[in-house]
């Protein structure tokens, strides 16, 4: 082998242990999102099952299945469509 070879076998080695890094970073922004967006998934189900009380039964049902099917985008239309609807303006005067 000569210097050249060497040369090149460190800077690949560099450039797998990048990637390398670059993935594990990926793997763990992917994971953090998972369980956040898992946790505002059940934190609306919850909130659709005990807070509507201006729906009827077949309304919440309705707003439960598609919150689970659809998950987090479920879960972000009924927090902007719905949910504003059920909290009163709070007065602090």
């Amino acid at each position: 082998m000569n210097i050249n070879s060497l040369i090149l076998l460190g800077q690949a080695g560099e450039a797998e242990a990048f990637m390398g890094i670059c993935f594990l970073l990926f793997m763990c922004g992917t994971g953090i999102f998972s369980i956040a967006s898992m946790g505002f998934v059940i934190w609306m189900v919850v909130d659709c099952a005990q807070n509507e009380p201006k729906m009827t039964d077949n309304q919440t049902v309705m707003w439960i299945i598609i919150i689970v099917f659809l998950g987090i985008i479920g879960a972000a239309i009924y927090y902007f469509v719905r949910r504003p609807k059920n909290r009163a303006p709070t007065n602090f005067s």
